[in-house]
């Protein structure tokens, strides 16, 4: 049980912070890069207000999601290019 309301706080914030990390993984995973972008995203916020309540790092997990994020910018920025290939091209 929790002994105050500040560490129930703390707790949820993690846990919130664990389910956007794991749906961006999955959301990553089925090639859904927007979505799996926001759900980094949120997932980082939330670790890091975690570690300012309770000054833990999460430090492993932030750097994990930034790699993530920096996979997901290239996946997002390859896209748009093989698209911008294909513009004016008559179709298949």
């Amino acid at each position: 049980m929790f002994n105050h309301q500040d560490d129930l706080m703390a707790r949820m914030v993690v846990e919130i912070g664990n389910y956007f990390f794991t749906e961006a993984k999955r959301l990553d995973t089925d090639n859904q890069f927007d979505s799996a972008y926001g759900y980094y995203r949120w997932s980082k916020t939330m670790y890091q207000r975690y570690e300012m309540m309770e000054n833990r790092r999460k430090s492993d997990r932030i750097e994990e999601i930034d790699q993530n994020i920096k996979i997901i910018e290239e996946r997002r920025q390859e896209q748009e290019d093989n698209e911008d290939n294909h513009v004016g091209k008559a179709p298949s």
